[in-house]
């Protein structure tokens, strides 16, 4: 990757609920009204550039500069004790920055809007807002763009700094590696891989961003090395951002997938689109597998916008991430309008399977429309798996088997804060989700709340929300959690009974409590195991509690203590029609 040192512009706090430095301190809450100005501009340069310098950034009053990321980077990397000492931070800037930054004056008007220095090689802090954007990313992650992106968050719109006209000095931050020309992106690839020049690309340099400019189409085979690939293996840290552009295989070209992560390394989809990977062979290694991306023990993170549409494999036709050699995967999927939907698998996990690593979906992200044998939307065997955050949904996806939205098989599974499973079918079990030998966690802990996970339009024959068998290897709790609408499928088996429309438990370990749960089809609950279970403190659309043989609501058929139930709707909650 190309480098970059931009001069720095004055600004008035120095801090942003991080660390105070100097006199002045301004809450993070308050970053907001502090726009950068630069009326007045103090540059610093181990060259004899100052005057020059003036004079760039005349027409450009709001460029980030090397020196604000070198102190706001500075203050987090330093220990507690050192962040508010200014020759620390002083010391820690200049190494970074590679050039001695000479600070003869500091922050002489903290009220001022902005400062006129004295002494041209004076500097103040950071401003607050690329301090505190800085605190919101990790070390790779502290790219310009990614900083650009998020003070422009914090500034809001009237004081968006504007990225194009960043003034560029050889040397400080990254720049991106941008797809133009003769720098393709399977180019721009390798450069970020080898750190050197390739085919017009500039050399890559630690954690490389590679912007897209228009939509690539692949035609050929790129490698083989697990499976065939249409871009080179990612072996390094590296995000593809964009604005909406495709990344697709031709209809006419060869199969394979689009993309493969290797072992300790790193992807970053942002605001692009992965479409149209085939892999088409019935073998079960993983040369077919993940018809987008496939990760061996490399993390991928799906974000701001990015999408995963129309690809098809045997396993993961959307994305499929399984332990390497040496490292466990990481799936990231989040941000609203980022959606890994229309894709399909032959076995598993039409849209993301995860094996043995962490799977992370939350913030708004969306798994929607994908088919698969088994698991339409997600499957998940071991390890972690977290999806959270209002807005976030699991829905329209479809198993022609067992587990229309999600399958969780091993590990833990914990769903909260608003997540949406909605209008997922499957054609046997578990229309919402299915879990089997393993635990899962739906709902936050406590009192009806309004951001409860709602499982809701769901279909199956037996489970049409959930269906539990956890064959004494886990337990299921379910708390704030809302079941409305959910149906029973027609079974073309003789030995499947439709029942269970919201829950069908097999296992006694299940517990269901301060739930909703309201105009399900036929039996609402249905408990098939010898114990009792527990679930109690629920409302099921009627005070007289659920029925037959207790009251006018949702039906319960089995060993079930409903007892405490709630007499009257909270939250939102309808009564039985």
């Amino acid at each position: 990757m190309a480098r970059l040192k931009f001069k720095r512009y004055v600004s008035a706090s120095v801090c942003a609920g991080i660390a105070c430095i100097s006199q002045a301190c301004t809450s993070a809450e308050s970053v907001g009204s502090l726009a950068p100005s630069r009326s007045n501009v103090s540059t610093l340069e181990s060259s004899d550039s100052s005057s020059s310098v003036s004079a760039l950034f005349e027409n450009n009053p709001r460029a980030v500069t090397s020196v604000d990321i070198a102190l706001a980077l500075a203050v987090l990397n330093l220990p507690s004790n050192l962040q508010a000492n200014d020759a620390a931070i002083i010391a820690a800037a200049s190494q970074i920055l590679g050039t001695t930054i000479d600070r003869q004056r500091v922050n002489p008007d903290p009220s001022a809007a902005s400062v006129n220095f004295v002494d041209p090689t004076a500097i103040e802090i950071a401003d607050p807002a690329l301090l505190l954007a800085s605190s919101r990313l990790s070390q790779e992650e502290r790219t310009l763009d990614n900083l650009a992106i998020q003070v422009n968050k914090i500034l809001g719109a009237n004081n968006a700094i504007d990225r194009e006209k960043i003034v560029a000095i050889p040397g400080g931050i990254s720049e991106s590696i941008v797809v133009s020309g003769n720098c393709t992106l399977v180019a721009a690839i390798n450069a970020a891989n080898l750190d050197t020049e390739v085919q017009g690309c500039p050399a890559g340099n630690g954690p490389d961003t590679i912007e897209l400019r228009s939509d690539v189409t692949l035609t050929d085979v790129d490698n083989t090395l697990i499976g065939p690939s249409g871009l080179p293996v990612i072996a390094s840290q590296i995000t593809i951002s964009g604005n909406g552009e495709i990344i697709r295989r031709d209809d006419n070209a060869p199969e394979f997938r689009i993309l493969l992560v290797d072992d300790d390394a790193r992807l970053t989809l942002r605001n692009v689109v992965i479409s149209n990977g085939f892999l088409g062979g019935d073998r079960v290694e993983l040369d077919t597998t993940g018809g987008g991306v496939l990760s061996r023990g490399g993390t991928v993170i799906i974000e701001q916008g990015a999408r995963v549409v129309g690809n098809r494999a045997l396993r993961g036709g959307g994305v499929y991430a399984q332990a390497g050699i040496d490292d466990t995967p990481e799936v990231v999927i989040r941000d609203p309008n980022t959606k890994v939907e229309n894709n399909t698998a032959r076995a598993f996990g039409g849209g993301v399977y995860v094996v043995n690593g962490r799977l992370e979906i939350s913030s708004g992200a969306e798994i929607i429309a994908n088919v698969a044998e088994t698991a339409g939307g997600i499957y998940f065997i071991g390890n972690e798996m977290f999806i959270t955050g209002d807005s976030t949904r699991i829905a329209r996806n479809e198993a022609t088997l067992d587990g229309g939205g999600i399958g969780i098989q091993d590990g833990l599974a914990n769903i909260s804060d608003g997540v949406v499973v909605a209008n997922n079918n499957a054609a046997r079990f578990g229309g919402g989700m299915l879990v089997n030998f393993t635990s899962a966690r739906l709902g936050d802990v406590g009192f009806f709340s309004e951001n409860e996970v709602n499982f809701s339009g769901n279909t199956a024959v037996s489970g049409g929300a959930i269906f539990f068998d956890s064959r004494g290897r886990g337990d299921l709790n379910i708390v704030n959690t809302r079941f409305l609408n959910n149906r029973l499928g027609v079974s073309n088996d003789d030995t499947i009974v439709p029942t269970g429309s919201a829950i069908f438990t097999v296992s006694s370990d299940f517990s269901l409590n301060s739930s909703c749960i309201v105009n399900n089809d036929g039996v609402a609950l249905a408990n098939v195991s010898s114990s009792l279970i527990d679930a109690t403190d629920n409302w099921w659309g009627a005070a007289t509690g659920p029925g037959p043989d207790v009251g006018a609501g949702d039906l319960v058929d089995g060993n079930s203590n409903v007892g405490g139930f709630l007499r009257m709707p909270i939250l939102g909650c309808p009564a039985r029609n």
